[in-house]
């Protein structure tokens, strides 16, 4: 009856170690912003120019997975066949690896997450 609850807690683990990481990193990154005297970082738009620029060429220059809503990229990584071959929505998961390819999408996607999450935007 108990047998899951050992996985759960290694899975709370890392997911708090992980939600560690990220409140770590969103505060190298306000410093390095708020520290910085380059005229790119100082100023709002010109922040918000440097991140979209960013973002564009690391999410179109990898391929087609990382272009995908996260609901779908969801979908395909719960398929019960090959990935690279039975994918709905992407099919050049498998280029070069499968494995090499989930790690890039999942870093790439913390990353411009904490610096989309750093821009100014006046409500």
């Amino acid at each position: 009856a108990f047998a899951e609850l050992p996985f759960f807690v290694v899975l709370s683990l890392i997911c708090g170690y992980i939600g560690g990481l990220y409140v770590k990193f969103y505060n190298f990154v306000s410093r390095t912003i708020r520290e910085s005297d380059s005229i790119l970082l100082a100023n709002d738009y010109c922040l918000a120019i440097v991140v979209s620029t960013l973002t564009l060429v690391a999410n179109f220059s990898l391929g087609e997975f990382m272009l995908m809503p996260l609901r779908n990229v969801v979908d395909d990584l719960f398929i019960s066949g090959n990935m690279a071959n039975e994918a709905r929505h992407a099919g050049n998961w498998d280029e070069p690896s499968v494995f090499f390819n989930l790690f890039l999408f999942a870093v790439l996607k913390f990353a411009l997450s904490v610096l989309g999450n750093m821009l100014r935007i006046p409500c």
